[in-house]
């Protein structure tokens, strides 16, 4: 309708003559989405996607995450990025566990102190894909510091599972390093296994007692 248009008056330099109505075409390309993934869901965190990622498994609490980190802050909402640190490579463990130093020192850029990086981070990642790409657009309520607003670019590398054994209400924890190829398999209760284990003290590299032991 041309009161949706140019009106009466038209618009002699792009050929649109007073009281026309334009045909609009418009062709779907493709587009990113943007999800509310902040704990109360109140907006201080917004997920976009910029790369989507591999298979449909999530990183979970205690899981080591490795991830390459932008961060960018704003004065305000709408003002210009300011790249607080060139990207970097950087290993959690998701849920306030370890943080590794290039972590903390972006963090400590951004003025977010030691931990802001991270709590956006155990945020964004158990919502990622394997080599996912995306910005975490975090608010003052989520991060704190002193900008009004904060953006977390991550591609997910990797992680490594780390996670309570069954049946030992969370009193052992285990880290898988090499991923089974069959995952859904495991040995029944009158299976031999042969094993291969290693005892360290808490703190030590040094192995106090390593064996192959066939059978139980």
């Amino acid at each position: 309708a041309p009161e949706l248009a140019y009106g009466p008056g038209g618009e002699p330099e792009l050929g649109v003559p007073p009281g026309a109505s334009l045909l609009l075409r418009v062709a779907m390309g493709d587009w990113n989405d943007v999800e509310d993934v902040s704990p109360g869901r109140d907006g201080s965190a917004l997920k976009v996607v910029e790369s989507r990622g591999e298979g449909w498994q999530r990183p979970m609490q205690r899981y080591v995450c490795t991830l390459s980190l932008e961060v960018e802050v704003r004065a305000c909402a709408e003002s210009a990025p300011e790249k607080v640190a060139p990207e970097a490579e950087v290993t959690m463990a998701l849920g306030g566990g370890s943080v590794e130093a290039p972590l903390e020192e972006v963090s400590r850029l951004a003025g977010l102190g030691a931990w802001g990086v991270g709590a956006a981070l155990d945020v964004l990642l158990p919502t990622m894909q394997r080599r996912e790409r995306a910005v975490l657009r975090c608010s003052q309520a989520l991060v704190g510091g002193p900008h009004e607003r904060v953006d977390v670019r991550a591609t997910l590398s990797s992680w490594v599972r780390v996670e309570p054994v069954p049946h030992t209400a969370e009193a052992v924890v285990r880290t898988v390093l090499v991923e089974a190829e069959q995952e859904h398999e495991r040995p029944n209760e009158d299976a031999r296994c042969e094993i291969t284990f290693a005892v360290r003290a808490a703190g030590s590299g040094a192995p106090l007692e390593g064996a192959t032991q066939p059978g139980s």
